[in-house]
C-alpha cells in the first residue's frame, strides 16, 4: 500500500467503503489504480504532445467536435437505457464512450475528474 503523502504513478488516495475490492479496512486509506485518473494523465499528455495519428489528438484539435461526441454519445447511452429490455453490456459500452469524451472535454477545459468527484460527495445528503 502507499505512504500518506505520496502518490504513486499507478493510482490514487482512496477510502475504503462497504465492498470495496481493495485490500483493507473500512475507513482506511489506501491508494488504488484509478483507469480514469490513468486516463486523465495520458489525455493531458495527448492534448499538450498531439502525437500523430492519435484519436484524442484530433478531438483536441477540434474543440466543437468534443461537444458534438459528448452529445452524440449521451444520446446513444440514452438509446440503449429506454430499450423495453437494456442489454447491460451495450449500455456499459456506451457509457464507456460517453464517459471517454466527456473526459476529453473536462482535459480540454482544465476541469480535473477530482474535482467533478467533489463536487458529487459536497452533494450528498
Amino acid at each position: 500500500m502507499g505512504r500518506p503523502g505520496a502518490s504513486p504513478p499507478w493510482g490514487r488516495l482512496a477510502r475504503l467503503g462497504a465492498g470495496s475490492p481493495a485490500c483493507g479496512a473500512i475507513g482506511e486509506d489506501v491508494w488504488v489504480p484509478s483507469t480514469i485518473h490513468e486516463l486523465q494523465d495520458l489525455l493531458r499528455d495527448r492534448r499538450v504532445n498531439r502525437p500523430s495519428g492519435s484519436y484524442s489528438s484530433a478531438l483536441f484539435d477540434n474543440p466543437e467536435r468534443i461537444l458534438r461526441k459528448i452529445m452524440e454519445e449521451s444520446f446513444e447511452v440514452c438509446l440503449e437505457l429506454g430499450r423495453y429490455e437494456p442489454d447491460a453490456a451495450r449500455v456499459a459500452a456506451e457509457a464507456a464512450d460517453l464517459v471517454f469524451h466527456l473526459l476529453v472535454g473536462l482535459v480540454d477545459a482544465g476541469v480535473d475528474f477530482d474535482d467533478v468527484v467533489a463536487e458529487l460527495a459536497g452533494r450528498r445528503r
